[in-house]
């Protein structure tokens, strides 16, 4: 049979477990946020460009204020 771990020893894996996990779960929201945020900027430049022409020639984009 195996040995058997001691006590300490369980809780400080599962404490550094802990650490790596709460690190990870923040980096994740964090950089989900910005993702986030990125594309609802797409959405508003895109928002702001001219409907094509009935004519089918391309319309240029409004300028930015």
């Amino acid at each position: 049979m195996g040995k058997s771990v001691d006590r300490p020893t369980t809780i400080g894996v599962g404490l550094a477990w802990l650490v790596l996990s709460g690190a990870s779960a923040i980096y994740g929201y964090h950089h989900t946020a910005e993702c986030r945020a990125a594309k609802d900027e797409l959405s508003v430049r895109l928002s702001r460009l001219v409907p094509p022409r009935s004519d089918g020639v391309p319309t240029a984009a409004l300028p930015s204020n």
